[in-house]
Parts: C-alpha cells; sequence; structure tokens
C-alpha cells in the first residue's frame, strides 16, 4: 500500500485566516519557528488510516480474532468485563477510533470473512475459541494507555488463564508507536521472559504498526530546526508543562483527520489559560482538512521517476552504511515490517545489491532526487596523493561535473608531459612542487636549554 500523508505548504499557511490567528500569539522573531512546526507537521486522512488497517487485520489470518479499540475511561474501572463478561457500553459521544475500527469491520464483513469479532464478550470469546486479540490504537507514545487497558482485560481470571497457558495472543496495531512503548507494555504484561518459562511472554505479544521511531530523536521528525522547536514549546506557559511538548514529551509531528493524538506539541490543541490552539480539545477542524484537500506527501523525483519517500529513505540509510534491516528501521523510523517490504523492493528494483549495499542504479536516483547532475565515472588515472605535493593539495581538479573534472585533469597531463617522455615529466614543469615549502615544515633553529648554555648547538634566536 502506498502511503500518502498531507502537510502544509507556505501558501496555505498565508491564507488561512485561523492559522494567522494562532500565529499572532507568538512573539514576532519566534513566527519563524511556529511556521516550521505547522510546515513539519503530517495528517493521516481517514481512508488512508482505514485502508492500512484493514489490510494489517487482513495479514492475521490464523482463525477468528477479536478486535477491541484501545480507549482511556472516563471514569476508572476495576474490570473492563461486568459481572456477566461483558465489555462496557460505548459512550455517546464520538469516538473516533472505535468509528473507525466498526467501519473498517463492517468492510472486511461485506468482503465475505466473518473472523472478525466487534468488542465480543468473554462467552463468545470461549464459544468462538478465539486465539487472536487485536488492540487497536491509532498512536501510541509512551504506551501507558495500552498497558492499563491489558491490564482491565486481565482482571477476568478466564482471560488470565488462558493467557497463562498460552491459549490467546495479543496483537498491539498502532499506526504510530515509540519503542520506549513497547517496552512499557512488555513490562506490565503479566507473566515473564524466564528461559525457563514455556510460554514466554514477549512471544505472545505482537507490534503491528507503520511509522516506529525513538521518542528522543527529534530531528527525525522535525528536522536540523527541532532545537529551536523545543524551545518554543517549552516557552509557552499558557500551556500545562505535561502538554507542552505532548503527553510524555514524544514531540509526535502526525496528526489523524479523525482524531488529534494527545502526544504532538500542546500548542496545537490545548485550550487552557486562554491559549487559542488550531485543533481545539484534539479534534480536527473542518476547516483544515479544506485547506488540504489534494496536497499530497509523496513526491517524486521526475515524472519518469515513481520513488516515494519512504523508499527513499533507506536508500539514503545503506548510503550511510547502514545495512541491517533493523538498523535501517531505527534509522528512517519505520516498522520492521514496513522497512523489509520496502528493502525487497529496493532490492528487486536494483537500486540494492543482495547485501543493501547500494547499487550504481540507486546512487543515481538518490543524485536525482535531489536535482543533481548524473554522475560522471570518475577518472582516477591521475590522481596523485596529497603527500607527495609539499605544500600543494592534490593535483586532482575538483569541479562538479565529471566530465570538467576530467577536461581540465588531461590538459593538466598535457603540459606535464610535453617536455618529457612517458611517464617522466619536466623538471621545468615541477618548479611549483619543488619551491620552498610552507612554514609548517620549514626548519627552526634549537633553542637553548632551561638552565645553562647549549654546549651541543648555537644559540636561540632570542639570545642573539
Amino acid at each position: 500500500m502506498n502511503i500518502s500523508h498531507d502537510r502544509l505548504t507556505l501558501e496555505m499557511i498565508d491564507q488561512s485566516a485561523e492559522i494567522r490567528k494562532w500565529l499572532d500569539q507568538f512573539p514576532g522573531d519566534r513566527v519563524p519557528t511556529a511556521i516550521d512546526i505547522l510546515m513539519k507537521l503530517q495528517f493521516i486522512r481517514r481512508d488512508v488510516y482505514a485502508e492500512w488497517l484493514k489490510e494489517q487485520l487482513s495479514a492475521i489470518t490464523n482463525g477468528p480474532c477479536a478486535l477491541y479499540a484501545v480507549r482511556k475511561f472516563e471514569e476508572p474501572l476495576e474490570s473492563y468485563w461486568d459481572d456477566e463478561g461483558n465489555p462496557p457500553t460505548r459512550p455517546a459521544e464520538s469516538q473516533g477510533s472505535e468509528e473507525l475500527v466498526q467501519s473498517v469491520l463492517g468492510n472486511l464483513r461485506k468482503s465475505g470473512d466473518e473472523g472478525f469479532l466487534d468488542h465480543p464478550s468473554i462467552d463468545t470469546l470461549k464459544t468462538r475459541r478465539v486465539r487472536n486479540i487485536v488492540l487497536i490504537d491509532d498512536s501510541i507514545g509512551s504506551g501507558q494507555r495500552v498497558a492499563d487497558f491489558i491490564d482491565l482485560l486481565m482482571k477476568s481470571k478466564t482471560l488470565l488463564s488462558w493467557w497463562s497457558y498460552g491459549l490467546i495472543q495479543f496483537h498491539v496495531v498502532a499506526y504510530i508507536r515509540t519503542h520506549k512503548a513497547e517496552e512499557r507494555i512488555r513490562k506490565y504484561l503479566p507473566g515473564s521472559d524466564h528461559h525457563q518459562r514455556v510460554h514466554r511472554k514477549s512471544d505472545k505479544l505482537h507490534f503491528v504498526g507503520y511509522h516506529n521511531f525513538d521518542d528522543d530523536e527529534f530531528d527525525l521528525r522535525w528536522g536540523a530546526n527541532s532545537t529551536q522547536i523545543l524551545n518554543l514549546c517549552d516557552s509557552v506557559e499558557a500551556v500545562p508543562r505535561w502538554a507542552q511538548r505532548g503527553y510524555g514529551s514524544v514531540m509526535s509531528n502526525q496528526v489523524f483527520y479523525h482524531s488529534v493524538p494527545d502526544n504532538t506539541p500542546g500548542i496545537l490543541w490545548n485550550c487552557e489559560n486562554g491559549w487559542l490552539p488550531l485543533m481545539p480539545n484534539r479534534l480536527f477542524p473542518t476547516w483544515l482538512g479544506d485547506l488540504m484537500t489534494g496536497q499530497a506527501d509523496v513526491q517524486y523525483a521526475d515524472g519518469n521517476n515513481p520513488i516515494n519517500r519512504s523508499l527513499l529513505a533507506v536508500l539514503i540509510a545503506a548510503q550511510r552504511g547502514i545495512r541491517a534491516k533493523r538498523s535501517i528501521s531505527r534509522a528512517i523510523g519505520l516498522d520492521p515490517r514496513v522497512t523489509e517490504a520496502l528493502v525487497q523492493k529496493a532490492q528487486a528494483a536494483g537500486f540494492l545489491n543482495q547485501s543493501n549495499r547500494l547499487t550504481e542504479v540507486g546512487k543515481q536516483t538518490i543524485w536525482d532526487s535531489i536535482g543533481g547532475y548524473r554522475i560522471m565515472e570518475f577518472d582516477r588515472s591521475l590522481y596523485v596523493p596529497t603527500k607527495w605535493c609539499v605544500g600543494q593539495g592534490t593535483v586532482q581538479p575538483s569541479g562538479p561535473i565529471g566530465a570538467t573534472r576530467r577536461v581540465q585533469a588531461e590538459s593538466e597531463a598535457s603540459v606535464l608531459a610535453e617536455d618529457g617522455d612517458a611517464g617522466q615529466v619536466s623538471l621545468d614543469r615541477t618548479d611549483a612542487r619543488s619551491a620552498a615549502p610552507p612554514l609548517r615544515v620549514v626548519t627552526q633553529l634549537p633553542s637553548r636549554p632551561r638552565v645553562g648554555d647549549d654546549p651541543h648547538g648555537p644559540k636561540g634566536e632570542r639570545d642573539k
């Protein structure tokens, strides 16, 4: 599936009265940084998320699956289940994630797939012999909400016993998640990972997602200006401290059309202390969706080179010397499964070899994607090491295009060889290289010792 994200452009920001009103709350010298925050945001449409979710659920084919939308409950619960083993009733107000789960589930059933159950009870789990429990969330920042949700599920002794005997497995499906969230969820799961355990808890927990990153790697999400962006978020005192960088200080830059994650910067959604956010109370405004209609994040180097940004990120990681798929996954912030598919695609297209090294086609693709000239073959036959040239740089001429390099080098070689035989150079033509050495290699007179005269040499300059 080709994933695309909507983005704000400078033209959109200039023509929006709502955005200008939001920008007016910042000091004049901070407005450029605030605009940079808006341009770094990625917006995921409902249909994109729904299609992605449907694709991931369809891949779980090992028997019937029970789907539960992860959410935070307003009133504290002792257990997710009532006395009869039924889940709690859904609230009357809109729940973005749950509505999408119901929509995706309805589409799966229309296609003839009856293996997915919508928030089933304990009796239904027992009757249908469900072995896969799927927990669905759009964004997981700290992992605390999912950990609390699993804890409420495990209040059922029946479910807990199934888990202990390895009869059920959890699949946490989230479009965005952090590595710390995975660690926290594993930590709070009942059970152990001891090597003597027959059913280790990590073997019964599976994560499925698209974006997967370290929450403290701000440069990957916010660019080279991340320090100024963090300082701006921290400087808005009207936003509570815990919300300035988002919940858990995750500083996510991805927003869904159906909901605004609380791990995004609080200046975007927090309404406290008179602050006027763009997305009040974490609700995506209609005007913002209308503003970005038709603006996608997927860009092509040219009309004949259909390579998306995710695949290009894999090639750039390989250019940096990153070979292992898991290391590439961490470097580009995508789920390992997504990264593996991208690597296979790059290998099939001839961009990478089987060792995940860039081919010549892959190098040229990166060069073309940044609008550079075609890389010419470098002529190394005329290369002279720097250490052979006293006080001079390498004689290999530099230039933006390889052809220019070769022309300049050949012209110099012809001059050097016109007074001498093949492989020899006239001494008249090498005066520049045999001239006085630079100051760094000029010998200095020895200075006198600290105590007494130096009987073995002349005195230093200071004693003359």
